[in-house]
């Protein structure tokens, strides 16, 4: 089931797929998918092995932002496109 409408893009979280689910995790720092997911996909977008330990770090978010932002600027065209 859709739940989105147009020019609203927020979805029943069951609805979302996990990969899209890390993405937003990663984004808004909100954990909506398996930590192992997140940690996995994190390790390949940095190009090297992400500690758990690191999310305890004050700057560590600010660059994951940075680094997952086309990521998640992909995940909302996406998103609108299939409420179009």
């Amino acid at each position: 089931m859709n739940h989105a409408k147009k020019g609203n893009y927020m979805k029943n979280i069951t609805d979302i797929k996990k990969e899209d689910k890390v993405i937003l995790s990663a984004y808004l720092g909100i954990l909506m998918c398996e930590a192992e997911e997140l940690i996995n996909y994190l390790s390949k977008v940095f190009n090297r092995k992400v500690d758990a330990g690191e999310f305890t770090e004050p700057n560590f978010f600010k660059e994951v932002r940075e680094k997952v932002k086309s990521d998640f600027d992909k995940l909302l065209i996406d998103m609108e496109s299939e409420v179009s």
